[in-house]
């Protein structure tokens, strides 16, 4: 049993993160959430044209975000994978997140965490589960300094896990991961000083779920977080004014302005 255990698993845990590595899946669809930023709460971020699609199902997977201050929430719903049958063929379901981001002057991030989870199920022992994560960042500015398209550089990171089942019914059990962009290492490995921050990029993220059972078992996995949260140095220049008071502010120069031409 321990061996057949063991050839499941690892069996599943390759197939995720093969599928979690290949970084540009050909979408059948794709959905543009559009922009997010929170400046009035203190953000310094803007994410641009966050966008998901799947190579293997249909979306939306992920849902569109919320966004606190500077972090980036998707609370999925149908982002699962099921198998169970006589064939103990795999299910594989494969997201990918796109978007690109800038800084508010005076901030930027020196690393980008990634996190997820959901549950899973089993039932019966022959049985197993796997989740894994691919990202790619592309520096395309450092400093407040764009970079030239030959100068800009990627940061990648991947990770993976598996879960087996114990034999019987396994139901709602959690599970979690995270995935963490150190951005440090690159930026000094391309010559830039300690303390440099990049304050514009690019991201790719493929995230991958998968689910294997023999004959009288199934397995099922379902992903019901997934939050992306920069870290850095995380205070502006200068106070971002809210809507509000920008209103006033145009309001009084538009009439002193009158007031001098009269």
């Amino acid at each position: 049993m321990n061996a057949t255990m063991n050839s499941l698993s690892l069996r599943l845990g390759a197939i995720c993160a093969f599928a979690a590595l290949a970084c540009q899946p050909v979408m059948a669809a794709t959905i543009n959430y559009g922009d997010f930023e929170d400046y009035a709460d203190g953000g310094i971020i803007v994410y641009q044209d966050v966008t998901e699609g799947s190579a293997t199902s249909a979306i939306p997977l992920y849902g569109a975000p919320s966004i606190d201050v500077n972090q980036l929430d998707f609370d999925p719903i149908g982002f699962g994978a099921i198998a169970g049958g006589a064939n103990g063929s795999p299910t594989i379901v494969d997201g990918q997140l796109n978007f690109s981001f800038e800084t508010l002057p005076g901030s930027g991030i020196d690393s980008l965490l990634i996190e997820e989870g959901g549950d899973y199920s089993f039932i019966g022992s022959g049985a197993s589960v796997g989740f894994g994560i691919f990202a790619k960042l592309t520096v395309t500015e450092v400093n407040g300094v764009a970079l030239a398209p030959t100068s800009q550089f990627n940061v990648i990171g991947s990770v993976s896990n598996s879960a087996n089942s114990p034999g019987g019914f396994v139901f709602n059990t959690p599970w979690s991961q995270g995935l963490l962009l150190d951005l440090g290492p690159a930026l000094a490995s391309n010559g830039f000083m300690a303390g440099s921050v990049v304050t514009a990029g690019e991201v790719t993220i493929n995230d991958t779920l998968g689910a294997l059972a023999q004959a009288g078992s199934s397995a099922f996995i379902a992903k019901k977080d997934f939050v992306i949260t920069p870290g850095g140095d995380l205070t502006p220049d200068g106070e971002i004014p809210e809507p509000s008071t920008a209103i006033l502010v145009v309001a009084g120069l538009l009439r002193a302005g009158f007031r001098r031409r009269r």
